[in-house]
C-alpha cells in the first residue's frame, strides 16, 4: 500500500518512520537515514530485498517534494533537524 502526498507516493512501510522524523527528529534507521542525508551508496548498502529501483525513485521523489528543505539533503541538515526537534522527543 502507498501513501499519496501532494504530488508523490510514499510506500506505507516508510510512513511511520518518516512522520516520526518530521515531528520528533527520531532517526528512521540506516536506509532511510542515508536517503535523508542524500547518500545513495549508503542507502543501497542498507536496503533490504524489498527495495527496487522504482521504490527508491518514489522515496526520493517524496523526499524532494514533501519534506521541508531543512529536514533532509545532507549530513549536517539531518543532524541539525534532530537537534532542533530534541524537545519534541523528550515529550514522548
Amino acid at each position: 500500500m502507498t501513501i499519496i502526498g501532494r504530488t508523490t507516493i510514499l510506500i506505507k512501510k516508510y510512513k511511520g518512520p518518516m512522520e516520526n522524523w518530521l515531528e520528533f527528529g527520531i532517526y528512521p534507521g540506516s536506509f532511510l537515514g542515508a536517503i535523508l542525508r542524500n547518500d545513495l551508496l549508503g542507502a543501497l548498502g542498507h536496503a533490504d530485498d524489498s527495495v527496487t529501483l522504482e521504490s527508491l525513485h518514489q522515496l526520493t521523489r517524496w523526499c524532494y517534494w514533501e519534506l521541508p528543505g531543512p529536514a533532509w539533503g545532507s549530513k549536517d541538515k539531518v543532524e541539525a533537524w534532530a537537534k532542533a526537534h530534541k524537545a519534541n522527543r523528550e515529550q514522548l
